[in-house]
């Protein structure tokens, strides 16, 4: 094959590999395993592997949201197993991460255990990175590099780290009209903070009066706050506009430090920073009980499971 050629098929099999990406994060499976399967009758063999590992997992969730507990077991374990010679990462992919996040979501199917948030994928480095190493290295592995969701399905990326379950709750500096705010200011409490991109939107308006109504039965148990990067005027008129009691507000504008400590600036693959979509519960002892990236921007939330989450941690 000619090197124009060759250069031209890696770029393909590339789109392809982060296309099917993109479905799984916005939780369609079946399209995503569609796109693979057509990656994995093109991609060299030393990868068919790794693919027909993905393929496994999207169709195992796949089956599993369709009650097929079975099949989504049987899948689960076959999927496990082709991808641990690739072990610990490949493509950009913390494998071991990965499939914990699977194991959790799929607890009932598994272990009988409680449903966890749905699994999302995370390369470790950027789309352009990928691009650009996959056509001189067609094993680029994990080069430590940046984190990914979709913004209307392209991938953009993130600044900070990935929170997860029982990691102590990052300091930050934020506002509130024009005082400073910090973590050390929110009560000893079972705490709930709700990341948004603007309240401006559609789905962040809707997003902040789904949690103002559903915090209404905890009362003063708990404490809860709407983040974004609006200016906290702005932030006010919304709560007063849509008489919003129970959820307080925290404007990152001042120094990002939310964002960037939390893990969900935006920091590039838009014109603007903002921060993305994800939600948080953090224990009276400054835990992290539940934390949600939420895959695909413009999505919501599992708004359910942070309300549970927020009510087992207040009690």
């Amino acid at each position: 094959m000619e090197p124009d050629s060759q250069n031209t098929k890696h770029e393909t099999q590339n789109t392809a590999f982060l296309k099917g990406i993109a479905l799984f994060n916005q939780q369609e499976y079946f399209d995503a395993h569609e796109v693979w399967e057509e990656l994995w009758m093109e991609c060299p063999s030393a990868e068919r592997r790794f693919i027909q590992a993905l393929i496994q997992a999207a169709v195992a969730v796949y089956h599993f949201g369709r009650g097929n507990f079975t099949g989504a077991t049987r899948l689960f374990n076959s999927g496990r197993r082709y991808m641990q010679p690739y072990r610990p990462a490949y493509m950009g992919l913390n494998i071991d991460d990965f499939w914990q996040q699977m194991e959790s979501h799929l607890a009932p199917a598994l272990n009988g255990g409680t449903i966890g948030p749905v699994p999302r994928i995370t390369l470790s480095l950027s789309p352009d990175e990928l691009r650009l190493l996959y056509r001189s290295h067609p094993h680029p592995g994990d080069f430590s590099m940046g984190r990914t969701v979709t913004f209307k399905s392209n991938p953009v990326n993130l600044a900070g780290p990935e929170l997860k379950v029982g990691d102590a709750a990052p300091n930050y500096t934020g506002l509130k009209g024009l005082d400073k705010v910090t973590l050390a200011d929110t009560p000893a409490k079972a705490r709930l903070f709700s990341v948004v991109p603007s309240l401006d939107t559609g789905v962040c308006s809707m997003q902040t009066k789904k949690f103002d109504e559903g915090l209404k039965a905890l009362g003063d148990s708990v404490a809860s706050y709407t983040v974004s990067l609006d200016l906290p005027f702005a932030q006010g008129r919304f709560c007063s506009a849509e008489n919003i009691t129970a959820m307080k507000t925290v404007s990152d504008v001042h120094d990002h430090s939310f964002g960037k400590n939390w893990g969900v600036l935006i920091e590039s693959g838009l014109p603007l920073q903002l921060l993305t979509r994800a939600v948080f519960v953090v224990d009276k002892a400054g835990k992290i009980t539940y934390a949600e990236y939420v895959p695909e921007v413009t999505s919501h939330p599992n708004y359910d499971a942070a309300l549970a989450a927020l009510n087992a941690a207040a009690k």
